[in-house]
This record gives C-alpha cells, sequence and structure tokens, in this order.
C-alpha cells in the first residue's frame, strides 16, 4: 500500500513539474522582444490598411502620387481620377508654374468633365503663362470651356485680350457669341462699342437684345448713338430696351 502511494505521489509530481515547465516556456516565448525588422513590416501592413497609393499618368513621365482613402469615390470622381488629381494641386503648396505644367496636361483630356475642372483652376491661377492657355482654349469644342476662357479674359485689365474675345463674337455657338459680347462690355473701350454695334444687325434677335444691353452698361455718346437707330425696329422687346436705355441716359 505504502509503494502504492508513492508511486501516484511521484506521478502527480511529474504532472506538476511539466506544467509548470511549459507555463514557463510560453511565457518566456511571449516576453522576447520584437525586432526592428518585425516592426517595420509590421508598420507597412499598417499603412497598406489606411491608405490607396494611385500613381497617375503624365507628360514626359512626370507622376503625381495622390493618396485617398477610399477608391470608391462618388459620381464623376470615381470614373475621372484625374479630378482627384486636380484637387490635390489645389490644395498643394506647389509653385504656380509647376500647377500649371500639371494641369495643362489635362487640357487635351478626351473627357470634357475634366478639361472643364482643370480650366477652372487655371482661369484662377495669377501668372502669365496662364492668360496664354486661356487664348488657346477659345478653340476647344466644348462650348463651356471657350466660355469659360471668355469670362476668365474679361477679369483682366489688359485690353490686349480683347480682340480675342471680339473673335468669339461669331462663334458657332449662341451662348459663347452671348458670353463674348457680354464680356466686351466689360472693357467699355470705344473698340468694344465699334464691335458690339455690329451685332445690332444680327439675324438672331437674341444677339441683338444681349448687343443692345451690352452698349446699355458701357454708356456713352457713342453707345447711344448706336442705340437710337433702333428706336424703331420691328421688334417690341429691342424697342422697349432701348427706350429705357436712353431714357435713363437723358436724366
Amino acid at each position: 500500500m505504502e509503494k502504492y502511494k508513492i508511486v501516484v505521489f511521484a506521478i502527480i509530481t511529474g504532472i506538476t513539474v511539466m506544467y509548470l515547465f511549459s507555463n514557463l516556456t510560453q511565457k518566456e516565448e511571449l516576453e522576447q522582444p520584437i525586432t526592428e525588422e518585425e516592426t517595420y513590416h509590421q508598420h507597412e501592413s499598417d499603412i497598406a490598411n489606411e491608405y490607396v497609393e494611385t500613381k497617375l499618368p503624365a507628360i514626359d513621365d512626370t507622376k503625381l502620387i495622390v493618396h485617398t482613402i477610399d477608391n470608391n469615390l462618388p459620381g464623376t470622381y470615381a470614373q475621372h481620377p484625374e479630378l482627384n488629381m486636380i484637387a490635390e494641386i489645389e490644395l498643394s503648396n506647389i509653385p504656380a508654374h509647376d500647377a500649371l505644367f500639371q494641369l495643362t496636361q489635362l487640357l487635351n483630356h478626351e473627357e470634357p468633365t475634366v478639361r472643364i475642372a482643370a480650366v477652372e483652376y487655371i482661369s484662377e491661377m495669377n501668372h502669365p503663362s496662364a492668360l496664354t492657355q486661356l487664348t488657346e482654349l477659345l478653340v476647344d469644342d466644348e462650348p463651356k470651356i471657350r466660355i469659360m476662357a471668355i469670362d476668365a479674359l474679361a477679369q483682366q485689365t489688359n485690353v490686349d485680350f480683347a480682340i480675342y474675345i471680339e473673335s468669339m463674337l461669331f462663334d458657332v455657338n449662341k451662348d459663347v457669341r452671348i458670353a463674348a459680347l457680354k464680356a466686351l462690355a466689360e472693357y467699355e473701350s470705344d473698340q468694344s462699342i465699334y464691335a458690339l454695334s455690329g451685332l445690332l444687325s444680327d439675324t438672331d434677335d437674341d444677339i441683338r437684345l444681349n448687343a443692345v444691353n451690352a452698349l446699355g452698361e458701357i454708356g456713352g455718346e457713342q453707345a447711344d448713338n448706336y442705340l437710337s437707330q433702333l428706336i424703331t425696329d420691328p421688334n417690341e422687346m429691342i424697342r422697349e430696351s432701348v427706350l429705357a436705355i436712353l431714357d435713363e441716359a437723358a436724366y
């Protein structure tokens, strides 16, 4: 009986020692320091989960890296990542020359939405080269882009740009023509008055009416002389507009 107790005690003692040894080994493994290499790979994994990196191709192998939190961008941003690129340029602090270089590459993009976004930002840039780009956009296939270029040029105080806008008075698109004549009124020059007077006999009454209002906005004796020729115009709206302008000028 005593031998049996001794054997049982030995077995229990052996199991206890093995259990304690196993726990001690696991604890030592858990307490081992993480190596620098493991830390680096873990850091890379965290970054990969947080950001998505997209490289957009550009002319002359120029690359602009854009970081976004999610690729599931709404609407046109998902369809045209170039819009995200433009937003990144606008928010960045890069020099105007470099920003213009990046944006210029998008002016020949096949999608009008992208070109329009690029033009909108270029028109806000106070850079001599930006004005050159705007004059070249006056022949863009998209009427809205031509209108944006006209409006941007009209904001310049330099009358030398008026000649570019004047050429748009005979554009194939009516909205572009109206934008051009309104822009010319901003210059309030004798040349603008002369150019606008030629539209008073246009075949499109909408163009004629807008030309009347543009001349009325400029005002002055020369503009009034052209308008006075329309007092008996067959179009009632044009007659009323002319009379209202001349009556106001008389006071």
